[in-house]
């Protein structure tokens, strides 16, 4: 009889995994009213370096430009440290030890508010830290007791952002779930007055609808607008959406892509194609995809990545072909730029908003700077 029971058993699990792996028949079409346009947004001659020294990675993971009475200045987090760059004059200006926050790993994050406050986010503490400008820790925010739902990744792409006392923190943990509803929260508000951490904002109706391979498709990429607005990008969606600090829905505005037709869906997850990472590149790489976001106060437009299907992939490295689009707050779509020949060397992630333009890291041999490549916007 125990025998038995066990084939049962078996029977159920082979039956609930055949019963969700089959491909969902769900597909996100572009319907809405792209550019034309290429040439307004443009890649201009200008080539910035920045030597970093051999200490600093020439390709941060949190990075933040902020504005100096003399010029603009570059700081990147590395090893515990904030080191301050002159952009212009190519020069180490400044360096900052942070103490007593823990290690911060590759997925941890910081932005400087002023000479005498900085947050720092701990990804593996799960922690949020107010410090002020000699790296003492004022307050400690814990944040990983929201885990489970929002596991916050303080990127280049989606960095702490701060608006009116509220702290902005997004990303989702790793799921094999084949549907995001309502109650799957991507972002947390923190009150730095009262303490007070509210998760809010979801993924977009897309991945209530459709499973899109669970990890790429999850990322999250977020940034903050002249009106207080935290601005997503969702890589399954034509749109983006905004909410207020509060993470309260506001209104979402179509930024899609001339060249994504369709993007289908993955096949439901099942324990098989769970465990095969090749298998979720491959599909990641047979689809068109949205990737960072970034608002450019002095032009008052939004810039977001649309990336593009790749073939010929056979494992390692991928960079998918992109385009950049630029719009304006209203919603008009002024530009797409097509990026083709530089594709690979450019770090699509990583978008810097300067006086000048949209700046974009792009790989080199020396592993000593950081290049900069300087996209301008036509008045």
């Amino acid at each position: 009889m125990k025998f038995n029971y066990l084939y049962i058993a078996a029977l159920i699990i082979i039956c609930a995994l055949s019963s969700c792996s089959g491909k969902s028949d769900f597909v996100v079409r572009n319907s809405g009213q792209f550019s034309n346009d290429s040439t307004t947004l443009y890649l201009s001659d200008s080539i910035i370096d920045l030597t970093i020294g051999e200490r600093v990675s020439p390709v941060p993971n949190s990075a933040q430009i902020i504005e100096a009475e003399d010029g603009e200045r570059f700081l990147i987090l590395d090893e515990n440290t904030i080191y301050s760059f002159d952009l212009e004059n190519d020069s180490l200006v400044a360096s900052l030890k942070i103490k007593n926050c823990g290690g911060l790993n590759d997925f941890s994050g910081f932005t400087v508010l002023n000479q005498d406050s900085i947050l720092i986010y701990n990804y593996a503490r799960g922690a949020l830290y107010l410090l002020n400008g000699q790296s003492k820790v004022l307050n400690e925010f814990p944040v990983n007791k929201f885990r489970e739902s929002v596991s916050p990744e303080a990127l280049v792409s989606s960095p702490v952002l701060f608006t009116d006392g509220i702290v902005i923190l997004s990303g989702v943990p790793i799921s094999s779930k084949s549907r995001l509803g309502e109650d799957d929260n991507v972002s947390l508000s923190v009150n730095i007055a009262d303490g007070t951490i509210t998760p809010g904002a979801r993924f977009s109706n897309e991945y209530s609808e459709g499973f899109f391979g669970g990890v790429y498709y999850n990322f999250i990429n977020h940034c903050l607008d002249n009106d207080g607005r935290i601005v997503f990008s969702f890589p399954a969606s034509n749109y983006i959406y905004r909410y207020n600090n509060k993470l309260e829905f506001i209104d979402s505005l179509y930024m899609g892509s001339r060249y994504t037709g369709e993007i289908e869906c993955a096949p439901d997850p099942t324990i098989l194609n769970m465990r095969d990472k090749d298998g979720r590149i491959q599909y990641f790489l047979s689809q068109d995809s949205y990737g960072s976001i970034k608002y450019d106060k002095y032009r008052n437009v939004y810039y977001r990545v649309a990336e593009h299907p790749l073939s010929g992939w056979t494992g390692g490295k991928f960079s998918k072909p992109f385009s950049l689009i630029a719009m304006k707050p209203d919603g008009e779509i002024i530009s797409e730029t097509p990026i083709i020949s530089d594709k690979e060397s450019l770090l699509r992630f990583s978008l810097f908003i300067t006086r000048e333009g949209l700046i974009i890291p792009q790989t080199t041999n020396n592993e000593n700077i950081i290049r900069f490549r300087l996209f301008k916007l036509h008045e």
